[in-house]
């Protein structure tokens, strides 16, 4: 994760993963929580561990066999606001 937004992350935070050897329509992502704020791994950038509590069962009840440096992408939930709400907040610092 860039470092720019870093300031936002927070143990406990929810994260959606979509791994690469699975596609994430047929077998759904993987719901999982911030472990650690990040360590640097570069100037630029943070490693960001997350713990799946539930194992690697996905949203749509599919077992994930664990491979060996799986790869993938997470989005870290920072804000539970509605849709609506942040279209309003987006006008309104515009």
């Amino acid at each position: 994760m860039p470092i720019a937004r870093a300031g936002e992350i927070e143990e406990d935070q929810l994260v959606v993963v979509r791994l690469k050897a699975y596609n994430f329509l047929k077998f759904g992502p993987l719901h999982g929580e911030v472990a650690t704020g990040g360590s640097r791994e570069d100037g630029n950038s943070l490693l960001i561990r997350v713990d799946f509590k539930n194992g690697l069962v996905t949203t749509s009840g599919n077992q994930i066999g664990y491979l060996h440096d799986m790869t993938g992408t997470g989005d870290i939930v920072v804000s539970h606001d509605s849709f609506l709400l942040r279209v309003f907040r987006f006008f309104r610092y515009r």
